[in-house]
């Protein structure tokens, strides 16, 4: 390991914009169309994103579109 730390925590560390949340395991799966359109994906689809940060993200996100 090269970094001791996460990007998020390095990020906050540098005093820098912590890294964005981004749904990597739905765009990585073939099965699943990258047009989506709709509401925010489900949270498994989010690599080690716990249910709190999921839901801030969701009213963020929600907060915007209005």
């Amino acid at each position: 390991m090269l970094l001791p730390s996460s990007l998020e925590e390095l990020a906050l560390t540098f005093h820098n914009e912590p890294k964005g949340i981004f749904p990597y395991k739905y765009v990585n799966n073939k099965n699943i169309s990258l047009l989506y359109e709709g509401k925010i994906t489900k949270r498994k689809y989010f690599s080690k994103l716990n249910e709190e940060k999921y839901n801030d993200y969701c009213k963020i996100k929600i907060k915007n579109e209005i």
